[in-house]
């Protein structure tokens, strides 16, 4: 029982010195304290605060002075219509004096900082200071009722303040009866910790021992039209970013009727590829993108052509080498990427090992794909340039104006605004790059992808929508900026103008992809027996296609004789995949040598009513 009752007394001493000391220790850990803080706060009826702050401070240890931030930006949630709202608004903080210290004024993290000191001197001991400005709270954009909801003190101050005064006058007559003061931590709802009194038009109070963090509020209902003439955000560049986004959704449905090619791509019935044209050539159709397996293709291409040959020896079981064997120069007339492909095989040696070869096709690999894309021109052309350039720049001005639309329809308020502007931007330039590469090549690209693209964009409009017109200060405007340059993304995507060449050359190539994937036995059959080598005439072409493996698969019943151009591996007649795994293994080792070498040459390079903290000013402080 004895021990029982040490126990409780135990506990009861640590509280009572908790309570105490508690917040004396938090200010020794500040290095400073507030001993006395009035507030005098003239409200005016164009919802602007005359304000002036006279702070005592206590050094307790050397300081130059104190800073003090007012916040320019809030959100408060208020009551609309019966249900809470979500409101953010923009405080202008001006006129700011100080009295009894040198000061500077700087913009920190959305609030005004006022840094008062001098940086040549520290301060031990008490000092005095008086801070005034002018608070403009703006239109609140609430047609049922005015109110003042103003932090007195707010929760940012890190050390505790012993006593605060305050007065609140209001220059025009108004009904204070339901007046409350709030003090304590943040959304605190605790009104008996402050003594206040109203008389007439002014409120008059006071309250002791804040905390650190803990904050002073007071909050009115007033009569709607109470303030008059309050300080409106400005509406025009949301006005200009919803005219303009209508212009250009204009002239994007104009291009969109006007310029984009209407013939479609007719698939034909193909078994091999067009006449004259590489492998190389076939990759950059497909995809419009000149890339390292199109290039690499070539090796087969030109061995099925006679040009070369390959030796693999084996290196045991799993092990292999290959060599390259030149056969013969190719002709004046050959395509630059060809030759420039052919002569980083070689060099000026007839024969070349994988890494000889990688070695050299580092450097050159980028001009042969330079090359291959030039090739495309004149009679060759597959698009019309300049409708796909405007296009594209459609696409990304919609961007801008969407993101410039959306802010300026949230009145550019806070970091927030910001944040979601550049995301904005980001997701429709991503989103419109990706549609517009589908779209120029959507003969050979399945629309599962580009389907479920355009919903998801959908849906993120929808919604962005719904949320503009819930919070956002001119939601009207931000509609019309969604959908105009929602509309113009979708129509500069699809205005595209492929040429009679490439219309002609993409329905022959897609007919030979369909031909590869689906081809019948019989059919296969007459066409090895018409040509011996035709397996291996389509392989580089089923490469670049993307279909190695299913081509090969088709030729498994069949007896395809070992090419001229392949010896030194083992091979069977019934063996076709055997011959395509060693091809590939073949092409994945010369990717490999090419990227190593070219790391190694090109290097590295560097809710609603009032509570405590939630309203307009406050802000805190602290020293240094």
């Amino acid at each position: 029982m004895k021990n029982k009752i040490k126990q409780g007394l135990l506990w009861l001493t640590a509280f009572v010195l908790l309570v105490v000391f508690g917040g004396t220790e938090a200010k020794a850990s500040a290095g400073y304290e507030i001993k006395n803080f009035l507030i005098d706060a003239n409200v005016r009826e164009d919802a602007v605060i005359e304000i002036k702050e006279e702070i005592s401070v206590q050094f307790h240890e050397p300081r130059h002075g104190i800073y003090r931030d007012i916040p320019l930006s809030l959100k408060v949630n208020r009551e609309v219509d019966g249900k809470m709202k979500k409101f953010y608004y923009r405080v202008k903080v001006e006129e700011i004096k100080v009295k009894g210290a040198p000061y500077e004024i700087e913009n920190e993290d959305g609030a005004k900082r006022i840094i008062i000191g001098d940086e040549d001197e520290t301060i031990i001991g008490p000092a005095e200071y008086e801070i005034t400005y002018v608070l403009d709270m703006g239109d609140d954009r609430i047609s049922e009722y005015d109110e003042l909801f103003y932090n007195l003190i707010g929760n940012g101050w890190d050390t505790g303040i012993d006593y605060t005064e305050f007065h609140v006058t209001f220059e025009k007559d108004a009904d204070l009866s339901g007046a409350e003061i709030y003090a304590g931590a943040f959304e605190s709802k605790d009104t008996q910790r402050a003594v206040w009194d109203v008389s007439e038009n002014r409120i008059d109070g006071t309250v002791e021992a804040l905390k650190a963090h803990e904050s002073l509020t007071v909050f009115t209902r007033l009569p709607e039209g109470y303030f008059v003439g309050e300080r409106k955000e400005n509406v025009i560049p949301a006005v200009i970013a919803s005219f303009l986004s209508i212009m250009l959704m204009c002239f994007t449905v104009f291009r969109f009727i006007t310029k984009r090619g209407r013939q479609k791509v007719v698939e034909t019935i193909e078994f091999y590829p067009p006449e004259g044209m590489s492998s190389a050539e076939v990759g950059y159709i497909i995809d419009g993108s000149a890339d390292d397996k199109d290039i690499l293709s070539l090796i087969f291409w030109l061995a099925d052509k006679g040009y070369l040959t390959i030796e693999e020896i084996q290196k045991g079981k799993k092990n292999s080498k290959i060599i390259f064997h030149k056969m013969k120069d190719l002709p004046m007339d050959t395509p630059e990427h060809i030759r420039v492909f052919y002569k980083g095989l070689f060099g000026k040696s007839a024969t070349a090992t994988m890494k000889e070869a990688g070695k050299r096709l580092a450097n050159r690999l980028p001009s042969a794909k330079a090359a291959l894309a030039s090739y495309f021109f004149g009679e060759r052309k597959l698009e019309d340039k300049n409708v796909t350039t405007v296009s594209i720049v459609c696409g990304i001005a919609a961007g801008i104006l969407l993101a410039f639309g959306v802010g300026g329809a949230e009145a550019f308020l806070g970091i927030g605004s910001s944040i979601r502007m550049a995301a904005i931007l980001i997701l429709e330039i991503v989103f419109f790059l990706l549609l517009i590469l589908r779209q120029r090549n959507k003969a050979f690209v399945k629309q599962g992808v580009t389907r479920i693209c355009a919903a998801i964009w959908i849906v993120f409009a929808f919604v962005y929508m719904i949320y503009e017109l819930l919070y956002g200060l001119f939601p009207v405007y931000a509609v019309i900026v969604i959908l105009a340059n929602t509309i113009t993304m979708f129509l500069a995507s699809a205005t595209l103008c492929p040429t009679a060449y490439k219309l002609e050359m993409s329905g022959r190539l897609l007919g030979l992809r369909t031909f590869i994937e689906k081809a019948e036995l019989d059919r296969l059959e007459r066409l090895v027996e018409e040509n011996p080598s035709y397996f291996y005439r389509v392989l580089p072409f089923a490469y670049v296609f993307g279909l190695t493996d299913t081509w090969a698969k088709k030729f498994e019943t069949l007896a395809v004789p070992e090419p001229e151009w392949w010896y030194g591996g083992y091979y069977d007649t019934y063996m076709p995949m055997y011959m395509v795994h060693s091809m590939t293994r073949c092409m994945d080792d010369a990717m490999g040598e090419v990227y190593k070498n070219m790391s190694t040459t090109q290097g590295t390079s560097s809710s609603g009513g009032g509570f405590s903290g939630g309203g307009f000013g406050g802000g805190g402080g602290g020293s240094w």
